[in-house]
């Protein structure tokens, strides 16, 4: 649920951390009309931290960016993608940017542009139940071998996505005790009950 604030919140950010934010998450935005409390991406400040979230339900993608001048309460809001797409556009710089939230309406500025508009009327779903999961039911995998694996590794042919009825090659993961993850082949039931697997390493250590 989303938690208004009736007073305005101001803040001051780098401009490269919540563009970087935002070009994390804009693909995981929904186009679904009919649900249009996931129509946008969710600004989640707490303190001086925020947090940038998008999901369509089938992904879900968050971003990190510091920013200084709120130190308050936890706030949030939905900006709807329009204007998420306008702010990324002014974000090419180097320069200081303040963003504001006056009750349901963003502001970005920088320099002398600006983009404001108001936020969704809906509640954004709980996503740190997500991102907060119990010991045991995370795993960490090395990117680029991940990104391998699931360019190479088995799929699940002509799937079709339930959002919108396109097919589309589908990947399994399976996590192990061990914290490896793989990409499954897993039969269909007019297919044999044999799959194949491609392991991905472990949890990656510094």
């Amino acid at each position: 649920m989303a938690l208004r604030h009736t007073d305005a919140v101001r803040m001051a950010v780098s401009a490269p951390e919540p563009a970087a934010a935002l070009d994390a998450v804009r693909f995981a935005a929904s186009t679904d009309p009919e649900l249009p409390m996931l129509g946008g991406v969710l600004f989640d400040i707490e303190g001086e931290s925020l947090q940038v979230v998008a999901t369509d339900r089938y992904r879900m993608a968050v971003a990190y960016a510091a920013t200084a001048g709120h130190g308050g309460s936890r706030v949030q809001v939905t900006v709807p993608i329009p204007l998420a797409d306008a702010m990324r556009a002014l974000l090419n710089g180097e320069e200081p940017v303040h963003l504001a939230v006056d009750g349901v309406r963003m502001t970005l500025e920088t320099g002398d542009r600006q983009a404001a508009g108001q936020c969704l009327d809906h509640d954004f779903p709980d996503y740190r139940r997500l991102v907060r999961l119990p010991s045991g039911r995370r795993s960490l995998v090395d990117v680029p071998a991940f990104r391998e694996a699931l360019e190479t590794g088995p799929v699940r042919a002509s799937e079709v996505r339930m959002q919108d009825g396109v097919l589309c090659d589908l990947s399994v993961l399976k996590v192990a005790t061990d914290g490896s993850v793989t990409t499954t082949r897993i039969a269909s039931p007019s297919t044999a009950s044999s799959c194949c697997t491609r392991s991905l390493p472990g949890p990656e250590t510094n």
